[in-house]
């Protein structure tokens, strides 16, 4: 357990040193190359598995910044320095398998007029969620791997996405196999009626 303005204090060093790690991490955890090569392994593995379908990935606040960098490309310093997300709120990447890119929506919506989306066998949708609220989050506790349940909060924004996300198709659920996240694909498995089918260690 680590208390954030500790964190606070190494981000600021880290800001001097120019290093790619969120306020969140602290020595000892595993450095940002490290997690961006498994997030790589992993969207490489899955993403061809799921080609023209709309998959749910309930993940935690620091992989979300390695996330956006596998599909956006982004300065990892920068996005590393721009807050989390919120709690069981959602984001949406769509990858070209041909291009092994995120797709250039404005290109192929808007220059191209005719875009096949999610449903055609050369790209895949996926939607990103953060897992709710734990108590450790509201103490500004760092769980890091710690295995911690949502709170009452988090289990009611994990039934609110849940229903949020109903308005959309949805194939596959996966998410982290820490407690956090299988409460609130659970949740979004139960309210799509979609199965929460993989866990991928955390």
């Amino acid at each position: 357990v680590h208390d954030l303005e500790v964190s606070k204090q190494l981000r600021r060093e880290k800001e001097s040193l120019k290093m790619p790690q969120s306020t969140y991490h602290l020595p000892g955890m595993e450095p940002w190359e490290s997690v961006q090569q498994r997030i790589t392994s992993f969207f490489e593995d899955i993403l061809p598995k799921h080609r023209s379908e709309h998959i749910v990935v309930v993940t935690h606040g620091d992989p979300i910044y390695n996330v956006k960098h596998f599909f956006t490309k982004e300065d990892p310093y920068k996005l590393v320095h721009v807050d989390h997300e919120s709690f069981a709120s959602p984001l949406s990447f769509f990858w070209d398998h041909k291009k092994q890119a995120q797709m250039d929506l404005h290109k192929d919506v808007i220059d191209d007029i005719v875009w096949g989306g999610s449903k055609s066998d050369e790209s895949t949708e996926l939607t990103l969620v953060r897992h709710g609220e734990t108590e450790w989050n509201i103490a500004g506790k760092i769980q890091g791997k710690t295995d911690i349940e949502l709170n009452n909060t988090g289990h009611s924004q994990a039934q609110e996405i849940a229903k949020k996300l109903k308005k959309e198709t949805f194939d596959i659920i996966i998410s982290s196999d820490l407690t956090r996240a299988v409460q609130t694909a659970d949740y979004i498995a139960k309210e799509l009626g979609v199965t929460h089918e993989e866990k991928w260690h955390t």
